[in-house]
């Protein structure tokens, strides 16, 4: 291994002075104006690869600077110059590069090919008379570059060397598991994977600035920028485009020295990273839109006058330190400023709808070829890009804005502009009424008052954007109390959505947990009916003989009920005359009725033929009367009466189908709707299926009581207020079939074939059920699709809460036993029940007998 720093390197100024006086007066001056204008990194990059060249020249004792001076021949001049490259690229291949930072990495093929272009053009800036350089490129340096590349591969590959670039990160705007490599999902759910945690981070602490912070982060993803160029926005460079409904600004290139249009959309479902929102909030928070001295009409066009006269370098690192501040630890050194591009470019790159062309324009990357100085950015060759960007799966549709036309008919003339000019302080001209860009504030404040409840379940009634528009909404006089504002913000919050989806064509966004249950319960749907248009001859068969027994039953019954009720009342007289009279003949008289009573009529002697003589009844051998015919009777249906047709119809769609699948090889895929023991040993929370698996293996749900009013055994007393009110959420779902079936007795189940995947698919069923019905109520779309306990118990709980709903139990409403949302107690009060319920409730468990 080299030694490289005890070798002193020569800087580029030092090198310049020593060789001015041996040069031509031409080539000194081209190496004095290469370098007027280059970045404060680029410099820095150059001098870092011209230092490590003149490591190599020194281990070699040559000097190609002073070797050129003493040559007069342009040719050999040329020879020289090919030789010190050739060279300098074989020793990059053959030894370690450390790279400029703190991580004790070496380059690898790409800085190794960046530093060998740093060398040649620190050389072409000095000779750049000489022929060599004469359609360079093509003749002889790409093919030099490309095989440094190749040999560094290769020996990062085969050698010990560790390489990792610090700076390859993407941070897309937002990240599921599946834009993850296998190796990075560990960070699926960490802050910091994607820009939308890290803004939500930002804005929940509410400090100072964080919503013009968050702005900037947001600009810079949709423009897919870099790190400082965010500081030269202009609001006389930024208009709104009345066709396509969307803000069109000029952005500053800074590396291509290029001010080129691009094309902003607002986000297709959420508000974290929306261009409205993040804009919105800045103004109506932080005085975005005011400016205090006017006389200034420079500093006063920034969209950002805080970044005035701040250098482009402090721009990045300043975002680079904020971005890193609410990152998780493992991603803190990950994520830069440069990620952020990085990970929009990427977006674009894997997105079907966008074109090549349409990601390079977007980013402003040349493509090399002449074509580029004769294209112009369009609206057609930009907006593809812009709705990728904003999540639109189809990014060649019309995307409408939310707006605040759909509210026509709910306020007066002016009330909306009234509730602008109390959520803003405007001194921008644009942005005053008729200003050009008064639309974009409309559309603004459209997606504020849209998004308000998905803040407040977000980020709480606290928050200063949520406070700010309650406020305004009274100041304007469209509300008389801040509940009534609130009430009001809730409605028209849905009109908009309502609007925009419409005019979108938008379905709520679904993962693909989500569609696969959908698959799932569709398909489910499908076999019932196809079992019941198959099971609908037979069932009309079995009816002649179904209406049979059941005459047969009803005779039963009644000769049970007239034998009962004969009994007790031959009983009930004779006591009745034994008491009154004392005479014996009574009891034969009694004897007498009890035997014609009981006696079927063919027993009846032929007419003029004289009774027999009537035995005398003994008191002794007289039954005893039953204390009500009724209850005997009703004893009888209870418990040697079949099931209810309702219930065994019900169980018997559910068999049929289990069935099917069975005979279609699908019976493991139908497994999947209930939970297994594989299944739950990787999930967090106790969700309501495996709650009423519980409360059917401890019999508990043998009664006539409603579900919030049984309880689990294990169930701790400061875990009761998500229990209960998640119950009677359930309670408003369940049917009575479902409630019949998990009532069932044990001797009954055993007599029902598949009993176990019955009661799954039947809890299951209940569970999606009680899911969708808060979806209905809250109008909250979440990413879980895990229905728990402690989810929906806290989410029905609010939405009680918000919305003045009276509990069905109010002495149930202990908020001081409720634990907070996440807290995990929910899930430690089932730790040792779901062990119980898999090892009874498991697929190959036998059945019951």
């Amino acid at each position: 291994t080299l030694h490289f720093n005890t070798i002193a390197a020569i800087t580029l100024s030092q090198r310049t002075a020593a060789m001015a006086t041996k040069k031509r007066k031409s080539d000194a001056l081209d190496g004095k104006i290469a370098s007027v204008g280059r970045a404060k990194k680029t410099k820095a990059g150059r001098q870092s690869a011209w230092n490590c060249f003149r490591r190599h020249e020194q281990e070699r004792d040559d000097n190609i600077m002073e070797e050129l001076c003493d040559v007069d021949d342009d040719e050999v001049k040329g020879e020289l110059i090919q030789n010190a490259l050739i060279g300098f690229a074989e020793y990059m291949i053959d030894n370690p590069v450390p790279q400029q930072n703190s991580t004790g990495k070496v380059l690898g093929d790409d800085g190794c090919k960046q530093y060998l272009s740093s060398v040649k053009e620190e050389i072409k800036d000095q000779t750049s008379s000489l022929p060599i350089w004469i359609n360079h490129e093509e003749v002889w340096y790409t093919e030099l570059r490309n095989r440094v590349g190749t040999g560094k591969k290769r020996d990062l590959i085969t050698g010990a060397w560790e390489f990792k670039d610090p700076n390859s990160r993407a941070l897309p705007i937002r990240c599921a598991a599946s834009n993850l490599r296998q190796s990075e999902r560990v960070w699926a759910e960490l802050e910091g994977v994607d820009l939308e945690s890290i803004c939500k981070s930002m804005i929940a602490g509410d400090v100072t600035d964080c919503y013009r912070e968050r702005a900037k982060l947001v600009l810079t993803a949709l423009a897919v920028g870099r790190g400082g160029e965010v500081a030269f926005l202009r609001y006389d460079l930024f208009w709104w485009d009345d066709i396509y409904l969307c803000p069109e600004v000029i952005w500053a290139r800074l590396k291509t020295t290029m001010q080129q249009p691009i094309y902003l959309q607002g986000c297709c479902d959420g508000y974290l990273c929306d261009i409205y929102h993040s804009m919105g909030s800045y103004f109506a928070l932080e005085d975005g839109l005011f400016r205090l001295d006017l006389s200034n009409p420079r500093k006063n066009r920034l969209v950002f006058p805080d970044l005035r006269g701040v250098t482009t370098d402090t721009v990045a690192s300043r975002m680079t330190t904020l971005i890193r501040a609410h990152s998780a630890p493992e991603l803190r050194q990950r994520n830069q400023s440069r990620s952020i591009r990085v990970g929009s470019n990427t977006t674009l790159a894997s997105h079907p709808d966008v074109l090549p062309e349409e990601q390079r324009n977007a980013g402003g990357f040349k493509s090399g070829y002449n074509t580029d100085l004769y294209t112009r950015m369009n609206p057609k060759l930009g907006m593809t890009a812009a709705n990728a960007l904003a999540g639109y799966k189809n990014a060649r549709k019309m995307v409408y804005p939310p707006s605040l036309d759909s509210l026509a008919g709910l306020v007066d003339g002016n009330g909306l502009d009234r509730l602008m000019e109390k959520l803003y302080l405007i001194s921008v001209p644009q942005f005053l009424p008729h200003g050009a860009l008064r639309t974009f504030l409309q559309t603004a404040t459209a997606k504020l008052i849209m998004e308000h409840p998905s803040m407040i379940a977000d980020l709480g009634r606290d928050n200063k954007m949520v406070k700010k528009l309650v406020e305004s909404m009274t100041k304007a006089k469209l509300a008389a109390t801040p509940g009534e504002a609130a009430q009001r913000l809730d409605h028209w919050s849905n009109v908009i959505r309502k609007d925009y989806r419409t005019k979108n064509n938008l379905i709520p966004s679904a993962t693909d947990a989500t569609l696969l249950e959908v698959v799932q319960q569709q398909s489910v749907i499908i076999n019932q009916l196809v079992l019941s248009n198959g099971n609908m001859e037979r069932q009309m068969e079995k009816q002649t003989g179904e209406i049979a027994s059941l005459r047969e039953t009803v005779q039963s019954q009644s000769t049970s009920m007239v034998t009962a009720l004969t009994t007790s009342l031959m009983g009930s007289l004779q006591t009745v005359w034994r008491v009154r009279s004392g005479n014996a003949n009574n009891e034969s008289t009694v004897s007498s009725v009890s035997s014609r009573l009981n006696k079927p009529p063919t027993d009846e002697p032929p007419a003029g033929e004289p009774p027999a003589d009537e035995p005398t009844v003994d008191d002794s051998t007289m039954p005893m009367a039953p204390s009500s015919p009724f209850q005997q009777a009703a004893e009888t249906s209870v418990n040697e009466s079949s099931l209810p047709d309702l219930v065994t119809a019900f169980i018997g769609r559910i068999q049929n189908m289990i069935q099917d699948a069975n005979n279609n090889g699908g019976k493991d895929k139908l497994a999947q709707l209930s939970w297994s023991e594989q299944q739950g040993a990787s999930v967090k929370g106790v969700t309501v299926k495996e709650t009423l698996l519980v409360l059917v293996n401890e019999k508990r749900l043998h009664t006539k009581k409603k579900l919030y009013d049984i309880e689990p055994a294990s169930l701790l007393s400061k875990n009761r207020g998500h229990y209960w009110a998640c119950m009677e959420l359930v309670e408003q779902v369940v049917t009575q079939e479902q409630r019949l079936v998990l009532q069932l007795k044990p001797s009954e189940q055993g007599k029902i074939d598949d009993f176990d995947d019955v009661l799954k698919i039947t809890a299951y069923t209940i569970e999606n059920a009680a899911f969708k019905k808060m979806e209905e109520l809250d109008g909250k779309k979440t990413s879980s699709m895990r229905p728990t306990i402690s989810g929906l118990g806290n989410r029905y709980s609010k939405y009680c809460d918000n919305n003045k709903v009276e509990r069905i139990k109010t002495s149930h409403k202990n908020l001081a036993a409720v634990p907070l949302t996440g807290s995990g107690s929910i899930t430690s009060w089932f730790s040792n029940v779901k062990t119980n319920v898999v090892n009874v409730l498991s697929p190959g468990r036998k059945k019951q007998t």
